[in-house]
């Protein structure tokens, strides 16, 4: 069960305990968007990121079934391949409102325990088997509608269920303003984990 707290990081920002490990969240909630083919429309969906105090983080993105939550070990060339992906989504999207144009881009893929690859996945059902942590595909897309250009990241989540619990997936799209809150959001994920390791300390001594 999750223990929900208030504290500061650039910004108020909540924090729980989970699984022993304090987590401190990273920047804001981003909103993004999903098609739903049962309703037949676009449906919001919410996107955290978290710093924990074992020195991990995670990007947890919103599906019916809850959160699908993909965890990373906390190491530079990780974070700065995501910055990347934002800056270049930025660009991409620059571009794409100036020209008017469509285009579809893939990134790669972010495996939790193995960070980022430039090909594509292992499919699902292999990476539940081999990776509970789970992955994320990015890609840029652009459509051309009514003569405009309206760019998005497109974040393809999957997270393995333990037990009987359906596996969580998810394919938002992130618009052009969200992508900017996305990257501070990323770039706050060391501070995130140093002040989820000062908490971690100090309700370690509160018990001994």
């Amino acid at each position: 069960m999750k223990t929900i707290f208030i504290f500061l990081i650039i910004l108020l920002s909540p924090a729980f305990a989970w699984a022993g490990d304090i987590g401190i969240q990273a920047g804001t909630t981003i909103v993004g968007h999903e098609y739903n083919e049962v309703l037949n429309r676009y449906i919001e969906r919410k996107i955290t990121i978290w710093g924990f105090s074992d020195n991990t983080f995670s990007i947890n993105g919103g599906t019916t079934f809850g959160d699908a939550d993909v965890y990373f070990p906390n190491e530079k060339k990780t974070l700065e391949k995501l910055v990347w992906v934002m800056d270049k989504s930025l660009e991409w999207s620059d571009i794409a409102i100036k020209n008017n144009a469509s285009a579809s881009k893939l990134f790669g893929c972010f495996l939790g325990e193995e960070g980022f690859k430039a090909t594509s996945c292992p499919s699902d059902k292999l990476l539940a088997a081999v990776n509970h942590s789970g992955r994320i595909i990015f890609s840029f897309k652009s459509s051309v509608i009514g003569g405009k250009a309206i760019p998005e990241l497109k974040a393809n989540f999957f997270s393995y269920a333990i037990g009987s619990l359906p596996d969580r997936e998810a394919a938002i799209l992130i618009p052009y303003e969200e992508i900017k809150k996305l990257k501070i959001a990323v770039q706050n994920i060391g501070e995130a984990i140093k002040w989820a390791k000062e908490r971690a300390k100090k309700e370690k001594e509160l018990f001994k």
